[in-house]
């Protein structure tokens, strides 16, 4: 007897979405590559609808408006669009193109990451080259899985696209995940390497999430189930991490957190302040971040501009925390006197690129925190 799915983790649908990473802008949702992974099956509005078509629930207008009024949104906040699909996609690049046309028209300066698996034509590209003030970032999902059962979008073409982003000097990433040793063949880190070194800035490394719906899903496939010890956060072994790293060594700077890739391709402080957290939460000061990034970048990273107290309220005011009492310690750290919500912690680490924090609030250090940063020559 099939078990009945509860979707214990569905979020439902919303034009914008708080992320660690980023605001999400979501006009839509449905993507042709049907991946086995997709973390979107989680939500029942996903997988509850015929998710291979594009299914349109807000206009480029809207979401320009949206983005102009919305108190969370600011001029530092890093954005991404169409994270309920592929920007990319030809239904999606007409609206992509004019949003990012107003905004730039605007005058807006936020960081937009565009995540992609699928080629594109020139004219989007080269719209994407010309902007002025946003600054966009493309990231590439690539992590070299042959195994159409697990991703449907081929290869060969998202290295063309790479291709075409590196001619135009767009900022490019490739996104290495999910990753999962089950799924990796002989020397796939290697391969995938090899095939895009010339083109990219750098490498977001991440593992996989799996809910219960997921796993049904890859389960129907045939496919292994990855080992993962809960379904809130991505699963990602330090030995795995290891490997990409020597992998990588002296051909592109590696990037454990999104934040930290975007951050130091653009050149600016990390948006979500690790560094910071670090220094923090272990209670000493690094010369160099733990964490393994592009050499130079802590100095950034380090030099950010301290927040001061009626920036801090004004932030707070935003987003209805005008009551809340806050300590700005040394090293610029910002503690709030009581809980708030995780996206109202996103909200103000983007804002402040500070490790912003509730006091007793309790952390798991991530254990790549333990590496050599030396590795990243």
């Amino acid at each position: 007897m099939e078990t009945q799915i509860k979707y214990e983790y569905s979020n439902p649908f919303t034009l914008t979405t708080q992320l660690k990473s980023w605001m999400a802008l979501n006009l839509n949702f449905g993507c042709v590559w049907d991946c086995a992974y997709c973390i979107q099956h989680k939500d029942e509005f996903f997988s509850n609808s015929n998710y291979q078509k594009i299914n349109n629930m807000f206009e480029p207008e809207e979401v320009v408006s949206e983005i102009m009024a919305n108190p969370r949104i600011t001029s530092r906040t890093p954005l991404t669009l169409y994270n309920f699909s592929d920007p990319f996609l030809p239904q999606n690049t007409t609206g992509l193109r004019k949003i990012l046309r107003e905004l730039d028209k605007r005058e807006f300066t936020n960081p937009v990451g565009l995540i992609t698996r699928t080629f594109v034509d020139g004219d989007t590209l080269d719209n994407i080259a010309d902007l002025t003030s946003l600054r966009p970032v493309i990231i590439v999902s690539y992590a070299g899985y042959e195994n159409r059962k697990l991703e449907g979008a081929p290869l060969k073409r998202r290295v063309q696209l790479m291709k075409e982003v590196k001619k135009r000097r767009i900022p490019l990433l490739q996104y290495l995940r999910p990753i999962a040793r089950e799924w990796l063949e002989p020397d796939q880190f290697k391969k995938a390497r090899d095939a895009v070194a010339e083109h990219i800035d750098g490498v977001v490394m991440s593992g996989v999430r799996l809910t219960p719906e997921v796993i049904k899903r890859i389960e129907e496939r045939g496919l292994a189930v990855p080992y993962v010890p809960n379904h809130l956060n991505k699963f990602f072994p330090k030995e795995i991490q290891e490997e990409i790293l020597e992998v990588y060594r002296g051909i592109a700077p590696v990037y454990r957190y999104t934040s930290c890739g975007i951050s130091s391709t653009l050149r600016i402080p990390d948006y979500n302040a690790h560094l910071n957290f670090l220094e923090e939460t272990q209670n000493r000061r690094f010369d160099e971040c733990p964490l393994p990034c592009r050499l130079g970048q802590s100095r950034i990273c380090k030099d950010r501009c301290k927040i001061d107290e009626k920036t801090m309220h004004d932030l707070l005011d935003r987003i209805g925390l005008e009551d809340i009492n806050f300590e700005i310690n040394e090293s610029g750290a910002i503690y709030l006197g009581r809980e708030v919500s995780k996206q109202d912690l996103s909200f103000l680490r983007h804002n402040t690129s500070s490790h912003v924090d509730y006091i007793g609030n309790r952390h798991y250090i991530d254990r790549i925190a333990n590496m050599d940063v030396k590795s990243q020559k």
